[in-house]
């Protein structure tokens, strides 16, 4: 006696039709959360290898978001955090979509209280108040 099994399973995931609203999301130094929305109705994952990135799926009958969130893009002392890239890749069935993270350098600030200033003859003490979040030196030009 001979069995034949027919699997019924619907190969919904591959050929159904998937859009993603963007393939490329952009934040500050300072990070954040943007979304992305999926029209589909094939099952979906999305995943990434970049640990300064995360996502939460959340998923409808036909339609999702995936909030993508990125850390702040801090440096190391004394560094300054350069522009990054990353990736994010969505899954369905047996093909993917990627969509490109790009994270801005970290922003340099660097100021002084004064631009200029004047000393008697005699000679004197001038305190220049500097702010910044990047290494400096100071030098003087005069050897007077």
């Amino acid at each position: 006696m001979a069995a034949v099994v027919v699997s019924c399973k619907k190969e919904q995931d591959t050929d159904a039709p998937f859009e993603l609203s963007t393939n490329e999301l952009e934040f500050s130094n300072e990070g954040g959360t943007l979304t992305i929305d999926v029209k589909t109705t094939a099952n979906w994952t999305a995943s990434t290898e970049d640990e300064w990135i995360s996502i939460v799926e959340k998923k409808e009958s036909g339609k999702g978001v995936a909030s993508v969130t990125a850390q702040k893009n801090e440096a190391e002392a004394g560094q300054c955090a350069p522009e990054r890239t990353g990736k994010i890749t969505f899954t369905h069935g047996t093909k993917t979509d990627e969509v490109t993270v790009i994270q801005s350098a970290e922003t340099v600030i660097f100021k002084v209280n004064m631009d200029s200033f004047d000393l008697p003859k005699e000679g004197g003490n001038v305190t220049i108040q500097v702010t910044s979040n990047y290494p400096y030196s100071v030098t003087s030009t005069p050897e007077w």
